[in-house]
């Protein structure tokens, strides 16, 4: 195992992973509303898509507390290393090949490096936030600007 890196590695009975995956989708709902706000993460109040999807799974205890790095909004124009990609990793997530499930995240290529997410409900539909829509809500990642056309990666915790 690498210094820095979480890594959980536990072979979960189908029914807990099918159990969990529902939990993640109900946890995500409840941010459902909430405006967005570059780096925050507090449910009702504010919160942008990493905050979201940290958040989400944080509350469930399925990742550990993180301090949250230093952003501006435009990181992802200027920079072409995967800062968010090395989150997820450090996190105990793992890139997937198969269709996503519920409650897997997708990451979408938008300016220079994997910069956007959401939680995925039922492929393609995604729960997300953006400055463009400024709240959580439910799209249809196929059909949605920030996805549809981008390059897209799929990560999960199981």
């Amino acid at each position: 195992m690498a210094d820095n890196v979480l890594e959980i590695a536990v072979a979960l009975p189908d029914n807990i992973v099918g159990e969990t995956r529902a939990r993640i989708v109900e946890e995500a709902k409840t941010w459902l509303g909430t405006p967005f706000h570059h780096r925050a993460f507090v449910k009702g109040a504010g919160t942008d898509c990493q905050g979201f999807i940290y958040s989400s799974y944080r509350v469930l205890g399925l990742i550990p507390e993180l301090e949250m790095p230093e952003y501006s909004p435009q990181w992802w124009a200027h920079r072409e290393r995967e800062l968010y990609i090395e989150s997820l990793i450090k996190l105990g997530l793992h890139e997937i090949t198969a269709p996503p499930s519920p409650g897997d995240i997708v990451l979408a290529k938008w300016g220079r490096c994997f910069s956007h997410s959401g939680i995925v409900i039922d492929w393609p539909m995604v729960i997300h936030t953006s400055p463009m829509h400024k709240k959580v809500q439910i799209d249809d990642a196929k059909l949605h600007l920030l996805f549809g056309a981008h390059e897209l990666k799929f990560f999960s915790i199981f």
